[in-house]
């Protein structure tokens, strides 16, 4: 993610999720790659589907990544709407 190897991020995950589902953590590395590669719809049910478990988890990824400089400019509103959905 911190390389904006998006795609990358997102096959990784999908394979790690493949392995072992049970560990959702795994889910906010997916939900934000497909976020920053403008898939909101997938992005979006996977946040709503683990706000309860990672909503401070998936908080603290987007100050990291706004911090790092890794969300593209075109994703900023997107990543807007998902922390306002988290906090809600």
């Amino acid at each position: 993610m911190f390389m904006r190897e998006f795609v990358k991020a997102e096959e990784y995950a999908r394979e790690g999720v493949a392995v072992d589902s049970s560990q959702t953590f795994i889910y906010a590395n997916l939900a934000a790659s497909l976020l920053m590669q403008g898939k909101y719809s997938e992005a979006e049910k996977l946040y709503r589907q683990y706000k309860a478990e990672l909503k401070d988890a998936f908080l603290s990824d987007f100050k990291e990544f706004e911090e790092a400089g890794v969300i593209p400019e075109k994703r900023r509103k997107d990543v807007e709407k998902i922390k306002k959905m988290l906090n809600e």
